[in-house]
């Protein structure tokens, strides 16, 4: 599910993108859709997203708005077999009737309106969206990556100031050390433990002791309902910092904190290469703001046993007001 969002663009984008974009807003007003989304010309997407992200910011979100922000790149998701959704998903759409909005960012054209840097995975896109409304934040925000299979019972999220976080994945990961991107980082591993701990700081994360490898405990795959309260409970310059932190080439500048890190994980290093690589988001910044999300916008302890679940009816509305509602009560 990560090879949407992890591409970058290396060179120039491509010099034909307003005369293709001219042809394609001759062909219809409309949504041009075809059987495989995997099939649009960065064109095509850039016509479908500038409709939708318009017609979504027509109006102010009102006290009773969800508003759901995914996190695209070039194509409106991508299914178990990696082919492209077959229509625009229902999170890409607003439906007026459920109170639900949607807000979208893009990330392949720096010069235009809505663009958040490719770095960071998509929980950059989440930091813009609250830095950008944090004055005027809705009752209720559904964060998300863009393969998650929308149901419809997550417009019926209460925005009475009682959701608090909600994580729509199960999946539950268990006292997963830093130690274990070796596999992935190699040499650069320390970089990982390097960017917990930055990010740790910018948000005063409880649990990072020195010389000592983090683990941490927390739901799976970055898509949640968060509170506004939840959100309001840490200052804008705590959101700002982490975002800045997100979009930077390196997390961490110049050698890593040798009097932090763990000697588990310096011990992977180069001993003459003691400091992050440019290419390196994706498992820094880009882990870190994944596997510390619970404890960001949910204020969960960074090893702490699975809490237990809420009961439905305290993070949804009745059945009887939202058709599909969890909540079964009258």
């Amino acid at each position: 599910p990560h090879l949407v969002w992890s591409r970058e663009r290396k060179g120039p984008l491509p010099t034909m993108k307003l005369a293709l974009l001219a042809c394609v807003a001759l062909q219809s007003t409309a949504l041009n859709l075809r059987a495989n989304q995997s099939d649009l010309s960065h064109a095509e997407f850039y016509h479908q997203f500038q409709h939708l992200a318009k017609r979504q910011r027509d109006e102010p979100f009102l006290d009773d708005d969800i508003v759901v922000v995914p996190a695209v790149y070039d194509r409106w998701g991508i299914d178990e077999e990696q082919h492209g959704f077959s229509q625009v998903p229902k999170w890409a759409l607003g439906d007026a009737s459920r109170h639900r909005k949607v807000f979208l960012y893009q990330r392949l054209w720096e010069n235009d309106p809505y663009f958040v840097p490719n770095k960071g995975f998509e929980g950059t896109v989440f930091l813009k969206f609250i830095i950008d409304h944090y004055h005027r934040l809705p009752a209720a925000m559904i964060f998300m990556q863009d393969d998650y299979k929308y149901v419809g019972f997550e417009d019926c999220l209460r925005r009475d100031g009682k959701l608090q976080y909600k994580s729509f994945v199960p999946a539950w990961i268990e006292h997963r050390k830093t130690t274990e991107w070796a596999k992935f980082a190699g040499a650069q591993s320390p970089g990982v433990e390097q960017c917990w701990r930055e990010f740790a700081k910018i948000f005063d994360l409880k649990g990072f002791e020195p010389k000592k490898v983090p683990a941490v405990s927390a739901y799976c795959c970055d898509v949640f309902a968060v509170g506004r309260e939840s959100v309001l409970k840490r200052p804008l310059s705590q959101w700002k910092a982490a975002y800045e932190k997100a979009i930077a080439n390196k997390c961490h500048e110049g050698q890593w904190d040798l009097e932090e890190l763990s000697p588990e994980i310096l011990a992977l290093a180069k001993k003459d290469h003691l400091y992050d690589d440019a290419d390196m988001d994706k498992h820094a910044s880009g882990g870190a703001l994944e596997h510390l999300a619970s404890m960001i916008y949910g204020f969960y302890e960074l090893d702490g046993p699975r809490p237990a679940e809420r009961k439905a009816c305290e993070e949804f509305v009745p059945e009887s007001q939202c058709p599909g509602s969890p909540c079964k009560e009258k």
